[in-house]
């Protein structure tokens, strides 16, 4: 991960990216515990099937914005042990 920056670029790009990706993590994790809430107290099956896809494609995108955190922590923990 940014193999061709200096250690320090590497850590400075990185802590950034992870910022943004909490940001965008964060309001994806509100927008699952909304809609979750709006399908529970749905009577329409319609809107309730409806919701529950859109709970679905929210869960999804944690999921896969969770991996990447995930990535770039591992990226940041190797760009500490090549200074130690």
């Amino acid at each position: 991960m940014y193999v061709h920056l200096e250690i320090e670029e590497k850590r400075e790009k990185i802590n950034l990216m992870m910022a943004e990706l909490k940001k965008t993590l964060d309001l994806t994790t509100t927008e699952h515990m909304e809609l979750t809430k709006k399908m529970n107290l749905e009577e329409s099956e319609v809107e309730k099937a409806k919701l529950a896809f859109l709970v679905g494609q929210a869960d999804a995108k944690v999921h896969a914005l969770s991996v990447l955190m995930l990535h770039y922590c591992s990226g940041l923990q190797y760009s500490h042990e090549k200074i130690l």
